[in-house]
C-alpha cells in the first residue's frame, strides 16, 4: 500500500546518526506490516528558554486516524520540555 517505502529509503533513514533523530513505528496486524511511523528530531532551545528543546517532525505517515492520533500524542507527551513544535 501507500505506506510502503523502498529499501533504499529505509537504508538512507537508518544510516543517519540517531543521536539527533527519533523514529517510532506502529506495527501492523500481519508480520512485517506497518500501520504508521513518525520521524522527528529535537531542536535547540529558542529565545530566552534556558532548558528543554523544540521538536521538528520530519515525516509522519499513518494508515488510519487512530494511528495518526497515537503518534501525535507520543510527540505531544514531551510538552513539559518543549516550548514549540513544527514540521520540517
Amino acid at each position: 500500500g501507500w505506506l510502503d517505502r523502498p529499501d533504499v529509503w529505509w537504508e538512507r533513514v537508518i544510516e543517519k546518526p540517531w543521536d539527533e533523530r527519533h523514529l517510532y513505528v506502529v506495527d501492523g496486524e500481519r508480520e512485517g506490516d506497518l500501520d504508521g511511523y513518525i520521524l522527528y528530531r529535537h531542536t535547540p532551545p529558542s529565545g530566552e528558554q534556558p532548558f528543554g528543546y523544540g521538536i521538528a517532525v520530519m515525516d509522519l505517515v499513518a494508515g488510519d486516524r487512530e494511528v495518526a492520533l497515537a503518534l501525535w500524542r507520543l510527540v505531544g507527551s514531551s510538552s513539559t520540555m518543549v516550548r514549540q513544535a513544527g514540521s520540517q
